[in-house]
């Protein structure tokens, strides 16, 4: 299996328990009524924490796997995530639109370093729906052709 398949499988299992994880939270939120054995508010926390982390990593599959679609296509080498988002742009493998949502996304994972802050680790979470669902899109779209 190539280099370009195998990175595609692992972003597209990431993007899976991504979104378990959004619909763990989702579920956790509606569910979130007292038990007395069960303290419900360090359980969402923990929740969100883990979508955090499970962000993290699948950002940094998707933007290394763009890397690797450039390539493919004969682009240098881009260097870093901002500039792999930029030179996806310009080579229209991202909308315009698209590409300041990825860059957008980018300073998100950048901010994830801040969640000890329990109002950052709040905007934070509020946003990986979101960018869980633009980085499927792109998987979707750019998914490495069958042999």
């Amino acid at each position: 299996m190539g280099k370009l398949n195998l990175k595609y499988e692992n972003l597209i299992s990431a993007l899976d328990r991504l979104e378990e994880a959004i619909i763990d939270i989702e579920k956790s939120e509606e569910l979130a009524k007292p038990v007395e054995s069960i303290d419900t508010e360090r359980m969402y926390r923990s929740m969100r924490d883990s979508l955090t982390k499970r962000f993290e990593f699948t950002f940094e599959l998707f933007w290394k796997y763009l890397k690797l679609r450039l390539k493919e296509i004969g682009l240098p080498d881009a260097i870093g995530p901002r500039s792999v988002i930029r030179a996806a742009g310009k080579a229209n493998l991202l909308s315009e639109a698209d590409t300041e949502l990825c860059l957008e996304m980018y300073d998100t994972r950048n901010e994830t370093s801040h969640i000890y802050k329990e109002e950052m680790a709040e905007i934070i979470s509020s946003k990986i729906p979101g960018h869980y669902k633009l980085m499927r899109k792109y998987a979707e779209k750019l998914a490495p052709e069958s042999d």
